[in-house]
């Protein structure tokens, strides 16, 4: 078995393909979404998921989420006062994830597909294979999170006849747009834009500003304050889009604060995120060569999506309305499900050819130290939206010498706010004829995105290449066994006594958010359970588990 997984910025998912359908990981709460977030207590282990949300509103200061967006980066992370890389730390997350997969089919998964975002650079897309591997998975594939999602709707769609999709995806802390097209069982991806620093978290974080704003607070909250807002906002962003309006309630320094909001009123607040989903829709629209009109369906992906706002623009911009033809929050996971299980050549599954590009556009300088040995300083090598895998070269000639080459990619074919991915050297070798030296220099990409640079000399036969990882730092089996062994302080067993406890946790998280009157009744409840967990019997502690978890069930409806 193929374990797909949609790695997410706020959320994760998991799935696999058993006897020709999607089946959705859950936990022993019957839930599927895993939140991506961690949390240690005084002991030194690590919550992940579920766990780690219920303890982040007495525990901010050891729980930790949001860490997706510095993959591939040098930034740190304090968790128990240790620091960690986003790499770790979603090592320790994929390693839960496989324990809960592990427990749930009841069988070893020792494969895995995992899903990026189709903006991801090189060095990030390095870092979650990287962490796959610290968590023992084999990683088989990583997939473009609108590619994932464009799998499932290819799987499940019948029609032979040709057309254009646009793929909108929307995740907690990522925005990719993408443009297809379908013919029959064959999908190819010929446009894409992004921005690896706009999600759903950003509107959250809007109302948050808005409240703070409208009650003058500007002094420091506490981090359960933080966290009972961040929660209250986050309820609240839905009810907008059911309600048409919403109300933000927060306890802060023992007395209740209240907001009320519009949908017309939070459209406005938030034009500046809409105008960037707006304006990187069109420019894909744009790359593709097609028109609005000419796009036939439109693939809503993430939690993001289902906000009433973005839909209304998008349905304004293309000029119809959308249904969502997949459940926007599980679209990724039941492709890269659907993708693992086409890789495992399993017959139940519709079989679909699928291409993608890359999305930036790939290139070089040289430099020796005196001046550049390239065409304008920023050579491209690879174009942007060229399908992969692919290898592309370029011929320079060069004096002899010692030259550094600059791997770069940027979002533009002018090498403007060009990213260095890398950079290594290469030596050319002098000719009797006191001639330039004919160069060769290559880059290529392969099927996960992954770039290798290479410079040939055909008068020597010398080649210098290399994997693209500037700052990378590469492990030996034994040393990622070593650290994630270091990291991971989890069970490897989702015990019993693990569920009653988080239980525990999400009652002394709804505690914590709730008014002062309602305290009181919650506490009660509490009592009584942890009096039950101190007897130890399993049967009066479960019997009090299914009294308390549908307590807790209504508080959270309101």
């Amino acid at each position: 078995m193929i374990l797909g997984i949609d790695l997410g910025t706020s959320n994760s998912l998991a799935a696999a393909v058993k006897d020709g359908e999607v089946v959705i990981v859950k936990n022993k709460a019957g839930g599927e979404v895993i939140p991506s977030v961690l949390s240690v207590d005084e002991q030194g282990n690590i919550y992940a998921g579920d766990m780690a949300i219920h303890r982040k509103n007495k525990y901010g200061d050891k729980t930790i989420g949001m860490f997706k967006r510095s993959m591939g980066s040098a930034d740190k992370f304090s968790l128990n006062d240790k620091e960690y890389s986003a790499r770790e730390l979603s090592a320790i997350l994929l390693k839960a994830i496989k324990n809960m997969a592990e427990e749930y089919f009841m069988e070893e998964i020792n494969e895995a597909v995992i899903s990026v975002p189709a903006f991801f650079n090189n060095l990030q897309r390095k870092a979650v294979i990287d962490a796959g591997k610290m968590a023992g998975f084999d990683v088989k594939r990583i997939v473009n999170e609108p590619t994932a999602a464009a799998v499932a709707y290819g799987v499940e769609n019948t029609e032979e006849d040709s057309k254009v999709i646009l793929v909108l995806d929307l995740g907690g802390g990522t925005f990719d747009i993408s443009v297809m097209e379908v013919n029959g069982n064959v999908m190819e991806v010929i446009a894409v834009c992004g921005d690896n620093n706009l999600g759903g978290g950003d509107f959250t974080r809007r109302l948050i500003e808005l409240f703070k704003k409208h009650h003058n607070i500007t002094k420091s909250l506490s981090k359960e304050e933080e966290e009972s807002l961040f929660l209250s906002a986050e309820s609240a962003k839905k009810d907008i889009t059911l309600e048409g309006k919403a109300t933000i309630k927060c306890m802060i320094d023992g007395s209740e604060y209240v907001y009320e909001i519009t949908e017309s009123e939070y459209e406005e607040a938030c034009t500046d995120l809409i105008e960037k989903i707006r304006k990187l829709t069109i420019r894909a629209i744009e790359e593709s060569k097609y028109e609005p009109s000419e796009i036939k369906d439109i693939l809503m992906v993430g939690g993001g999506t289902k906000l009433s706002i973005v839909k209304k623009m998008v349905e304004k911009m293309i000029g119809s309305e959308i249904s969502y033809i997949i459940n926007p929050e599980e679209a990724v996971v039941r492709g890269v499900a659907l993708y693992g299980a086409l890789m495992n050549k399993d017959e139940s599954v519709n079989k679909i050819v699928m291409t993608d590009i890359c999305p930036h556009y790939i290139g070089c300088w040289a430099y020796n130290g005196k001046n550049y040995d390239c065409v304008g300083i920023f050579d491209t090598i690879v174009k942007k939206n060229t399908t992969i895998p692919v290898k592309k070269t370029i011929v320079h000639y060069s004096w002899p010498n010692t030259w550094e080459l600059s791997v770069l990619q940027c979002d533009n074919e002018y090498g403007i706010d060009a990213v260095e991915l890398d950079l290594y050297r290469y030596e050319v070798p002098y000719l009797n004829t006191g001639d330039k030296v004919e160069i060769h220099k290559s880059t290529i990409i392969d099927s996960d995105g992954i770039i290798y640079s290479e410079v040939f000399i055909p008068v020597n036969g010398m080649r210098y290449g290399k994997v693209v990882q500037l700052d990378e730092v590469e492990m030996s089996k034994e040393e990622r066994e070593n650290r994630i062994s270091e990291l991971y302080n989890f069970s490897n067993n989702y015990n019993e006594q693990n569920e009653f406890d988080e239980l525990l946790a999400r009652g002394e998280r709804v505690y914590a958010e709730a008014s002062r009157k309602m305290r009181d009744v919650i506490a009660e409840y509490l009592g009584r359970y942890e009096e039950v967990l101190g007897t130890g019997k399993l049967v009066k502690i479960k019997q009090e588990a299914e009294v308390l978890k549908k307590f807790l069930d209504v508080c959270e409806r309101g």
